[in-house]
């Protein structure tokens, strides 16, 4: 019986010795990294390891000191962040940028326009009640659609990392990053948001940078892991749990062989 293999998948991402310095601190240096469509791909490491200056340069909001970002084979190093949006990736922060006097809809929506390019004005447009209606559409698959009319503001802070989660599906992405989505949430807020990221599209490729290693670890298929700006180890989940030079990173001592403090435990 032939076995029928399956097509490799594209590569939607790669980074070729991408380096970035702030006068003499190497925050990148010299990254290689290639993440297939469709892949889920968790970016980690200890506190200044360089993960969010890595996802500045790949939205656009830095740009590199040296190297090269291609996005589906198209060469992007130097392509503004807000062009970047409309060849299909979007993300997410650290802190957040919602408009907190706004509706959960009004917030989408926005983020709907700027996606397609428009910007406001004082008269409706036909495009208007069909980005409304995509709105509205992504609110259902982020569990907010009994909030459309709620302030920004008055969310919970799960409620509100859903949101963020909303404006970046909003654009339609190819590539989607998260930054830190699990940030300051409880138990309970983070197991809804690892469901909400594993129901998301499987033709999204996702990126996600998280302090979380229990999250993170189950999302992703794969695991970057980095440190003072150099990628120290790649691998499956099992591979991260399992490495030493993860462990002595993470929790400053050996790993232990019978688990006892391992990664993510």
């Amino acid at each position: 019986m032939t076995t029928v293999q399956a097509a490799p998948r594209p590569v939607a991402l790669r980074l070729r010795g991408l380096s970035c310095h702030f006068g003499g601190v190497h925050a990148v240096a010299g990254v290689d990294l290639e993440v297939a469509g469709g892949e889920r791909r968790a970016i980690l490491g200890p506190n200044g390891a360089g993960k969010t200056t890595l996802f500045n340069l790949i939205s656009g909001e830095v740009f590199p000191t040296a190297g090269q970002i291609e996005v589906f084979g198209q060469v992007i190093t130097w392509v503004p962040s807000r062009k970047r949006i409309r060849l299909g990736l979007t993300r997410t922060y650290q802190t957040s940028r919602l408009f907190r006097m706004l509706s959960v809809l009004e917030n989408i929506y926005l983020a709907v326009l700027g996606a397609e390019g428009g910007h406001m004005r004082p008269v409706r447009l036909r495009q208007d009640r069909e980005y409304r209606t995509r709105a509205r559409e992504v609110a259902d698959r982020v569990g907010l659609a009994d909030r459309l009319d709620a302030a920004a503001g008055s969310l919970s802070h799960g409620e509100q990392r859903q949101l963020e989660v909303a404006l970046g599906l909003a654009g339609r992405p190819k590539i989607l990053m998260l930054d830190e989505p699990a940030a300051g949430l409880s138990p309970a807020e983070r197991g809804s948001l690892t469901g909400l990221l594993l129901s998301l599209d499987p033709a999204v490729t996702l990126l996600v940078v998280e302090h979380d290693m229990d999250v993170a670890l189950r999302v992703a298929e794969s695991v970057t892991v980095m440190h003072e700006g150099r990628i120290v180890a790649e691998g499956s989940p099992a591979d991260i749990r399992a490495n030493q030079r993860v462990h002595d990173l993470y929790l400053g001592q050996p790993h232990s062989p019978s688990g006892e403090g391992r990664v993510g435990a």
